[in-house]
């Protein structure tokens, strides 16, 4: 019996009905509906090849052939992979005779058919669509649960970078706060320097303005006992009054005027001091600077001093020192203006209209005095 093919036109879409050739080829159909012409190819089946493949057309309602899969010849026996449904009645034909059959399964798993014309064995798969369901929503719900998993790991990692970054911050702010407690620690010990230091100059200054004018000194440092006192060079004025350490013979000294050039209004002390003398039994003699010049030399009432030694190898006016404020800061300058004899400063010869710098525990020497400039 003739095998009818049920055809589709590819032109007006609709389908119509005609017997299977049988030979294998290429064939020109015409529609009869539209009659559009168009070319179908048959392939039957052959018999001995390992991989020879035919179409096999399943059967689910009456009258319509619904091609579902491909069957291979698989060691002389043919195989459908195309899963049939259990419980449900399909239908069939046999590759090798055409015959039409009817199969229902009713288990999974693979089985077979016989064809009772030609006894070619069919091995077909079938299949529970319930199952089918149960298993996909199973697979899909494993794999929604991947998905949250890998988004939780995600937000996890996220939200772990967001904690490092805020601790990161965290630090940084505090390191921070603490440089600027630091700065405004620094600023607070600066400004109690500067007030201290405001107070002790203010002090210092009250303590000068306090202290009334002293008047002339004429000082007899003490001889080195050790070292016999030298002839007087030539400016020395053989007329003047010279003081030895007897007090009955000492005569009143000599008035000189003030080198100050305003007698009214005295020029305020410095912390400066000059220091010379002293030994195991005695103190030190010492004599403050003034602001302004400080003329030092030999005794002499034509040329008088701001402070005099007799020394006999010193000269008259000899050096001079300058006590400058500069920035709020003294400074002290030592000028030689007259040294028939070597002045020196810690050893050091300074030349005639030379100056240095004055520190404290400089020492100076002029003659047979040495005196020791302080701060």
């Amino acid at each position: 019996m003739a095998e009818q093919i049920d055809i589709k036109c590819p032109q007006c879409g609709k389908h119509w009905q005609k017997f299977r050739p049988r030979r294998a080829g290429n064939y020109d159909v015409k529609c009869p509906h539209c009659g559009f012409e168009h070319t179908m190819q048959v392939l039957p089946p052959k018999i001995g090849g390992n991989d020879e493949s035919i179409n096999v057309g399943f059967n689910t309602q009456i009258g319509v052939i619904k091609v579902l899969g491909t069957a291979k010849l698989e060691d002389d026996r043919y195989v459908i992979k195309e899963p049939a449904k259990i419980n449900k009645v399909t239908s069939l034909i046999c590759p090798r005779c055409n015959k039409p059959m009817a199969i229902k399964p009713k288990q999974v798993g693979t089985q077979s058919i016989t064809c009772s014309v030609c006894a070619t064995k069919i091995f077909f798969t079938a299949i529970d669509p319930e199952e089918q369901k149960r298993l996909e929503e199973l697979r899909r719900q494993q794999e929604e649960q991947k998905r949250q998993e890998a988004l939780k790991k995600q937000q996890e990692q996220q939200q772990r970078m967001m904690e490092a970054e805020a601790l990161k911050r965290k630090q940084e702010q505090q390191r921070l706060l603490q440089q600027q407690e630091q700065q405004r620690l620094q600023q607070q010990q600066e400004q109690q320097r500067l007030q201290q230091q405001q107070e002790e100059q203010r002090r210092q200054e009250m303590l000068r303005q306090q202290e009334p004018e002293p008047d002339i000194h004429y000082v007899d440092p003490e001889p080195d006992n050790d070292s016999p006192i030298p002839e007087p060079d030539q400016d020395y004025n053989d007329d003047e009054t010279i003081y030895d350490n007897n007090p009955k013979d000492q005569k009143e000294p000599p008035k000189r005027e003030s080198s100050t050039p305003d007698p009214q209004k005295p020029r305020p002390m410095t912390t400066a001091e000059l220091q010379w003398g002293g030994n195991w039994y005695t103190s030190k003699s010492k004599r403050r600077l003034r602001e302004g010049s400080n003329i030092i030399g030999r005794q002499d009432s034509g040329s008088p001093s701001d402070i005099q030694f007799i020394d006999p190898e010193m000269s008259r006016r000899s050096v001079r020192i300058d006590a400058e404020r500069r920035n709020g800061v003294m400074n002290y300058t030592l000028t030689v203006q007259k040294a028939l004899n070597p002045v020196y400063v810690n050893n050091q010869q300074i030349a005639e209209g030379k100056s240095v710098t004055l520190i404290s525990g400089a020492k100076i020497v002029m003659g047979s005095t040495t005196l020791t400039f302080k701060k």
